[in-house]
């Protein structure tokens, strides 16, 4: 699904506030590292407004699967998720399951950021959608951050067309 050749040049900037937003978060977590850790999070530095829309997926590869660890209020309505800590496979179907895993294994193995927006004809009419690097404490990385949001933002954003996931903005971490 992204391939080296999709890397965009110079450091990353998104069309939406949200993905631009998240960013600097990400960055101001750990400063002085090219990738923060998990347990570098700071809750304060991510702007209010999407707290409820972040979330946080380990892999564990033991099961070469995704656990979610960490998911906002919006996140588990939007995927009516009501066990603790799932596994991507018990609430995504298999079709979903197998594009998360191929996307996110880029962005781990890259490392990169990535960025799209689509519209959908199901309950979701827009999705924006943001995913970040981060390491384990062993300097692993083997987290997944990000941000969606399942609806059309209101003011400059609203007028933006979506990117599509095929057209998705990617930037080389370093």
């Amino acid at each position: 699904m992204y391939s080296i050749e999709d890397l965009q040049e110079g450091p990353p900037t998104f069309p939406t506030r949200m993905a631009n937003e998240i960013f600097q978060a990400w960055l101001n977590f750990a400063p002085n590292k090219k990738i923060p850790a998990r347990n570098d999070i700071d809750p304060l530095s991510i702007p209010k407004k999407y707290i409820s829309n972040v979330w946080i997926y380990e892999y564990v590869s033991e099961l070469d699967t995704y656990r979610q660890t960490l998911a906002g209020q919006n996140i588990k309505e939007a995927w009516q998720e009501t066990k603790k800590s799932p596994l991507i496979g018990e609430f995504m179907e298999q079709e979903s399951v197998d594009s998360v895993m191929s996307r996110w294994k880029f962005i781990r193995e890259t490392p990169a950021v990535a960025y799209y927006s689509i519209t959908t004809d199901d309950e979701f009419k827009y999705t924006e959608r943001i995913y970040l690097p981060m390491n384990d404490k062993y300097g692993q990385v083997n987290y997944i951050f990000g941000c969606s949001i399942y609806e059309r933002l209101r003011g400059i954003d609203a007028a933006l067309p979506p990117q599509g996931k095929k057209n998705a903005l990617l930037f080389k971490i370093g």
